[in-house]
């Protein structure tokens, strides 16, 4: 995702701002917090699913009688669809509502595209899954026989 949305997603929602980079994790000998250190690794496409979950997230956040603590371990694509992987601590109730609704945008984004957000459905033809509209599964197919011509013109010129 871009760094610009990232930056949208982390002025909106506190639970969204990151701690160390990459780099000062590294200098520390350890990775820790992937979030912080690979920030949200999907497409555009997903924003949409990402600043709903996350305004319903904060919603429960405030509303709950007692703390809630929530941190962002890991955003990603696994298997075509989206991980809003999570450490939460307080209430049960609130703690599990949290997670259906983590459930639910997870379930979601197999129907959104990961690229433009148009409607796209779960792509597996292409040595890995994604989900895509039909005009970006076109431009991926097409990037990838690209890439194939490519390594295959660089074998000839050997």
């Amino acid at each position: 995702m871009r760094t610009e949305l990232e930056n949208m997603l982390a002025r909106r929602y506190k639970f969204m701002r990151k701690g160390k980079t990459l780099i000062e994790q590294k200098s520390e000998g350890f990775i820790g917090d992937l979030y912080s250190a690979f920030g949200c690794e999907c497409g555009d496409g997903w924003y949409q699913i990402l600043d709903e979950l996350c305004s319903e997230i904060e919603k429960i956040i405030n509303e709950s009688d007692s703390p809630v603590d929530l941190e962002v371990n890991q955003i990603k694509e696994k298997f075509g669809t989206l991980r809003f992987n999570v450490s939460i601590d307080g209430p049960e109730k609130e703690c599990t509502k949290i997670e259906e609704l983590i459930q639910e945008a997870e379930q979601k984004s197999a129907s959104i595209c990961e690229e433009c957000g148009n409607p796209g459905i779960i792509r597996d033809d292409l040595g890995w899954i994604l989900t895509l509209c039909d005009d970006c599964y076109v431009l991926e197919v097409a990037r990838s026989l690209m890439f194939e011509f490519d390594e295959a013109f660089k074998e000839l010129a050997k």
